[in-house]
């Protein structure tokens, strides 16, 4: 746990690189990193193009991020979107990119993904911003080789969490420290914050999660039902209320209204919601093709603690705004 989670994506890439090409005694290795344009441009960008600069790598942004691209070393992804907000089938993912070989520039090496500390392969790295609020995340059934999120989204202070396996952590990162600290644990200096955020959950995780996703599957699909019955509205990605399928983050654009009008005549009520790109800038010129990407798109955001009256207290204040323009 420390401070910003850009900046834990901004030091990865010199910890990742310089480490693991010389101690597999490949100097011709090159390592590359491919993003999705899905992500959070705040956990896009400390990896982008221009942070790969005199570190012998590239980078690649696209869309879809292919798991198998055989020139790519490191795949990092979203859990979940926070403008589209499907779930990303993370462990599906993790399963591919870890089953597929890692072959360098020497025809003798063949790198496979291992728990031995001599031999890796492909790294599936994922930001969890958009969804950890939402659902619990078990790191070890998805398989991931890092997890990030920030604790802003929880109604906390911008406190980056990080996981990685062990062998991760022995076998491909090299630390940034000063030389003479020891770097065969991952200590966590937070530490005494945990039992309170445990006793929160109680102490049956999976049936509190479990009641929390169906909890906001009722609220999203109160305002899902509305906007889906709009002909000039635009739900941006999963139009389902499935627990299965999203989180409670919902965008939409109304055809004809400019997103920030809506929100800006909206205000007069007891209820809030935003407009614009929330940082997934590239997803929204890219792949959704919106015109005024700043404009962006409504979001609206629902977390546990909100109510099914609230909800419809929303969805009849926007159809009166609606109706008034």
């Amino acid at each position: 746990m420390k401070s910003e989670t850009d900046q834990h994506w901004y030091l990865q890439p010199p910890c990742y690189c310089t480490i693991s090409p010389r101690q597999i005694g490949d100097s011709n290795l090159v390592m590359n990193w491919t993003l999705s344009k899905l992500n959070h441009e705040a956990n896009t960008s400390p990896v982008g193009p221009y942070n790969f600069k005199g570190l012998g790598l590239t980078c690649k942004v696209e869309v879809p991020c292919s798991p198998i691209r055989p020139d790519s070393t490191n795949k990092h992804v979203p859990h979940a979107s926070n403008i589209t907000d499907p779930i990303s089938p993370i462990r599906k993912i993790a399963d591919v990119v870890h089953a597929h070989p890692r072959v360098s520039n020497n025809k003798n090496h063949l790198f496979l993904r291992t728990r031995s500390p001599n031999l890796y392969g492909h790294c599936l790295c994922v930001d969890g911003v958009a969804l950890a609020p939402h659902r619990r995340v078990d790191v070890k059934a998805l398989d991931v080789d890092f997890y990030a999120f920030s604790f802003g989204t929880r109604c906390m202070g911008h406190i980056w969490r990080n996981y990685m396996p062990r062998h991760a952590f022995t076998a491909r990162i090299l630390s940034l420290g000063h030389f003479f600290k020891p770097t065969d644990t991952l200590d966590l200096k937070l530490n005494l914050a945990i039992p309170h955020i445990v006793e929160y959950f109680g102490s049956d995780l999976s049936t509190t999660w479990t009641q929390m996703a169906e909890h906001e599957e009722r609220l999203q699909r109160i305002l899902l039902e509305f906007l889906n019955s709009d002909r000039r509205i635009d739900v941006i990605g999963e139009v389902s209320a499935s627990k299965e399928l999203r989180v409670s983050v919902i965008s939409f654009v109304v055809q004809g209204v400019g997103s920030q009008r809506l929100v800006e005549v909206e205000r007069r009520s007891a209820f809030g919601f935003r407009s614009g790109h929330m940082y997934s800038h590239r997803l929204l010129a890219d792949v959704c093709g919106l015109d005024d990407v700043e404009d962006g798109v409504v979001r609206v955001s629902f977390l546990h603690y909100n109510t099914e009256a609230e909800v419809r207290g929303l969805v009849k204040v926007l159809g009166e705004v609606l109706a008034s323009l």
